[in-house]
């Protein structure tokens, strides 16, 4: 049995999840960033930024984690229509003309945001 081209529905039901993982990477990444200046100010303010523990220290580098394979997931989600990689080119790193800002597939060119024309 060949493969069949994914339907218009399936094509949808991908781009959200593509859109999902942005929103949860966008969401951590502020998140992370906000907590980590908050406590900068007042480890400044506090006139405590020689003692920070440990566990604080360790919180950041597990949340910068939690970020970074936010990122990973975000960028290596797959095109619903053609099925590579929908940022990716065969390089390690998405190109910026052409990747993660330009919003569309680097392969077959379907774009993610669902005010664009999406029909094969």
């Amino acid at each position: 049995m060949e493969n069949q081209p994914p339907t218009q529905l399936e094509i949808e039901r991908g781009l959200q999840e593509i859109r999902v993982r942005w929103r949860l990477f966008w969401f951590l990444a502020a998140s992370f960033l906000i907590v980590f200046l908050i406590f900068s100010l007042w480890a400044i303010t506090d006139g405590r930024w020689h003692k920070v523990g440990r566990s604080h220290l360790t919180a950041l580098l597990g949340s910068s984690v939690v970020v970074n394979i936010a990122w990973c997931r975000a960028i290596l989600c797959r095109c619903p229509r053609c099925g590579q990689r929908f940022y990716l080119s065969g390089s390690a790193w998405p190109v910026p003309t052409t990747g993660v800002f330009a919003g569309k597939c680097v392969h077959c060119d379907l774009k993610l945001r669902p005010d664009k024309d999406n029909r094969p």
